[in-house]
């Protein structure tokens, strides 16, 4: 039987060279034993009798024709390791004549390469004691190779037993050790791959035990690796028996191997839930070319299996919204840009069938103009990978005109770009949007509108109140006026403040409900605020029936602020106790600071006080609260609405608490506060300089008006010119030098915005302007205009003074 793999052929090399050895060793120790009296040696002439006495030249050249039919080297020296003999495959091995060597120190033939110093001296012990030593040895040759060999050294003694030289037989293992550490390695790289394969592999005999197995696959058959070995797969994988019966009942029926064979079944790792595996089995053969056993490649492709059922399941899926959506898509060939799938929706929008819409592209189906401007967009859809156009026009095949709007982006799908066309109708919605466009301008012009009337209502309102406030308050500065008749004048002008107040309220609750309610911030001591706001309020007549306490202890009480508007919540919620607050009854402002340092200021009334129900509406427009829910206390009840909303703006926060009817009620507001400033803070109030004359023109149409406020400022001092029309300003204006410009806005000829921009324009001099209307607007028109100062009707004539006493400061 011929080895037929590498493996097999140098085991039997081994084989031989180890029987060869031995009965070489076996012939050596007959000759030093004298255990034969002669050989019979194979010769060139046929087999020759050789005895063995004495040392003749005959017994010489016996002992020299038997060594060199020996295959191993036979090297011999005396007990100088001078070379006595050397055979003739000595002379092979080691490239060598023996007439070079013979009488020469051991060492032209070969030095020793040791291990360690130990392992030289172990070999002279042997020798000492028991004559001979046998080892495994680098020898380096005289020509520079390193030979790997097995040497048996034996003492030679003469016939007293005395030491006469040595022999060595060596045999060149280099080869065989190299082809065992090319098996070593190979081994080690099979059991290298066996171990950290991420498949399982194993080897079975023909009774389909097992023989050898990876740790995946004993992971995967849930017992140790160990537990497999010598075990039939009947104990390892019951549930799988029949199914590896027949396939390597096939193998060994066909000779031939079983590739990627699926299966599933159980396993002990997963009990009771189903696995699918990838299995090679593969015939594992003898010399002979017998089947041994078989080995087996396999893949757990469970997660795999699972994966394409959930791809299955995602197309199906897929395939019902594709053909139950209702916007269109279209799925186009990513380089030619036709049409390979549509949508129910898709056609029906297009009035085409499935065939007619195959194998198009965009423009034949209507969706672009034309064959330019449809591949146009398919250069840049393949560009950028995604666009978008809206408001595309399309015309299906029947006629109808439809607005859409189409998305597509570019994909990988097999290999292949595809590309996906999302076609929305947005006929309808754009149809609803510009019905809201349209709505959206109404309600603008309706607010416009509403905006229109309140303010011409407040300038109407306003105007013919200017006249009775001005003349007031020039008779109530008259010192012989009766003290009867100064309270009515009082009277007079409390009414008239109270009008302007109400519709002022009006017009913060219309900026408030459009979110155009704004501030002008500065650092301001509210400590004083309150304490003039306070003085304010209890000048009226109410104030004297009550008594108002103060107990301002905050540490910290500078805010940024809008001082006239936070002064104008204080006069709402201290006015609001002086009303519901009976005579003889008292107010408590107090101030103090939270632990975060906020500002606490309250209002608290000992006045008839707020019902549970009606507590939640209290901050509520048009709404007051008060104990039977049936008595108005005057006004509007707009002033705790635009105080809420005044310290909503500024960050703060402001409710109110009352313990029921009969026991007051409490208003409290809380602020930031900032540091207080190096320098003294933004002042309330401050003292005017002394006045001078200056040259007034005064432009009023309202006759009533004119007249007065010309008396008014004469009274003062100033020299007064008044007009009722835009052309008589400009030639008064043209005609003398004034200081300053006091003008009403609407003016029967024009507007006084045009007449401050003439008067600028010409020879700037300070405007003030007086209107009836007072909302941000208008505020911001007369100051572009040039105006320095906007006055809302009715004018406050002490106001009006401070202006102009401001005006004739020294500069």
């Amino acid at each position: 039987m011929t080895p037929t793999s590498p493996e097999e052929q140098l085991r039997a090399e081994n084989a031989d060279l180890r029987a060869r050895l031995e009965e070489a060793e076996e012939t050596l120790r007959a000759i030093r034993s004298g255990e034969v009296e002669a050989l019979v040696v194979e010769t060139s002439e046929g087999p020759q009798i050789f005895t063995l006495q004495g040392l003749d030249a005959e017994s010489n050249r016996f002992r020299g024709e038997i060594l060199s039919q020996v295959s191993d080297s036979v090297i011999a020296m005396d007990l100088e390791q001078c070379v006595t003999y050397l055979n003739a495959a000595a002379e092979r091995l080691y490239r060598i004549s023996a007439g070079d060597v013979l009488g020469r120190q051991l060492s032209h033939l070969f030095s020793r390469k040791w291990p360690s110093a130990e392992a030289e001296a172990a070999m002279w012990l042997a020798l000492r004691e028991h004559g001979e030593w046998r080892g495994e040895i680098i020898h380096r040759t005289h020509d520079g190779r390193e030979l790997q060999v097995e040497a048996w050294l034996t003492l030679l003694r003469d016939v007293d037993g005395a030491a006469a030289g040595m022999v060595i037989a060596i045999r060149d293992i280099t080869e065989r050790k190299r082809s065992a550490a090319e098996f070593q390695r190979v081994s080690e790289l099979l059991d290298t791959l066996l171990r950290t394969a991420p498949i399982g592999f194993c080897f079975l005999d023909r009774d389909l035990r097992y023989l050898r197995i990876n740790e995946r696959l004993a992971e995967i058959n849930g017992i140790p690796a160990e537990a497999h070995l010598g075990r039939h797969v009947s104990e390892i994988v019951p549930t799988l028996v029949d199914t590896l019966r027949a396939v390597t009942g096939r193998i060994l029926a066909t000779g031939e191997a079983v590739l990627n064979h699926e299966f599933s079944g159980e396993t002990s790792s997963a009990p009771g839930i189903p696995r699918f595996w990838s299995q090679s089995w593969y015939p594992v053969r003898d010399g002979a070319a017998e089947v041994l056993g078989f080995g087996a490649v396999v893949e757990d492709i469970t997660e795999r299996k699972q994966a394409e059922a959930a791809l299955r399941s995602s197309e199906i899926r897929y395939r019902r919204l594709f053909e139950a959506a209702k916007d269109g898509v279209l799925i186009l060939d990513g380089q030619t840009g036709q049409i390979t799938d549509a949508n129910p929706y898709t056609l029906e929008v297009l009035g085409r069938t499935h065939a007619e819409a195959l194998g198009r592209e965009l423009w034949e189906i209507g969706v672009f103009a034309d064959a330019t401007a449809s591949r146009a967009a398919m250069a840049e859809l393949q560009e950028r990978g995604y666009v978008r156009y809206e408001d595309l026009p399309l015309e299906s095949k029947t006629g109808l005109r439809r607005e859409v709007e189409v998305v597509a982006n570019v994909y990988q799908e097999n290999g292949h770009r595809v590309i996906q066309c999302n076609i929305r109708d947005i006929t309808e919605r754009k149809a609803a949007k510009e019905s809201l466009r349209l709505t959206a301008e109404e309600l603008a012009r309706s607010a416009r509108a509403k905006d229109d009337f309140l303010a011409a209502l407040s300038h109407e309102l306003r105007t013919p109140l200017t006249p009775v406030l001005m003349a007031a308050s020039e008779l109530e500065s008259d010192p012989a006026l009766p003290p009867e008749m100064r309270d009515q004048l009082k009277m007079m002008r409390r009414n008239i403040e109270l009008e302007a107040r109400l519709i002022d309220d009006l017009l913060d609750i219309t900026r408030i409900s459009r979110g155009k309610l704004s501030i002008a911030p500065v650092l301001c001591d509210l400590h004083q605020l309150l304490q003039r706001t306070a003085e304010i309020v209890r000048s009226d007549e109410l104030g004297a029936q009550v008594r108002v306490v103060f107990q301002l202890e905050a540490a910290r009480q500078h805010a940024l602020v809008d001082p006239p508007r936070m002064q104008q919540v204080f006069w709402n919620l201290i006015k609001n106790a002086l009303k519901f607050t009976p005579t003889g009854g008292s107010i408590v402002v107090r101030t103090r600071n939270d632990a975060e340092g906020w500002i606490v200021m309250s209002v608290e009334d000992s006045g008839v006080g707020i019902s549970a129900e009606a507590l939640p509406h209290i901050f509520r427009a048009f709404e007051q609260g008060d104990v039977a829910g049936q008595h108005r206390y005057g006004g509007l009840g707009l002033g705790l609405a635009i105080s809420q909303a005044i310290v909503d703006v500024h960050g703060g926060a402001i409710h109110a608490d009352s313990a029921g009817p009969g026991r007051g009620a409490t208003f409290t507001v809380v602020l930031a506060t900032v540091d207080a400033p190096a320098t003294p803070a933004h002042p309330v109030s401050a003292q005017p300089p002394p006045a001078r004359a200056l040259r007034l023109l005064v432009v009023e149409d309202h006759e009533a008006t004119r007249t007065v406020l010309s008396r008014l400022l004469t009274r003062t001092g100033h020299q007064v010119t008044t007009a009722g029309t835009i052309h008589e300003a400009h030639l008064a204006f043209s005609a003398e030098r004034f200081d300053a410009v006091i003008s009403d806005l609407g003016l029967p000829d024009g507007s006084g915005l045009d007449l401050m921009r003439e008067i600028q324009r010409q020879r700037p001099v300070p405007g003030i302007a007086l209107s009836g209307y007072g909302m941000e607007n208008d505020l911001r028109q007369t100051k572009e205009a040039g105006f320095i100062a906007h006055l809302v009707k009715p004018v406050d004539f002490d106001q009006l003074r401070q202006i102009l006493i401001q005006l004739s400061a020294p500069h």
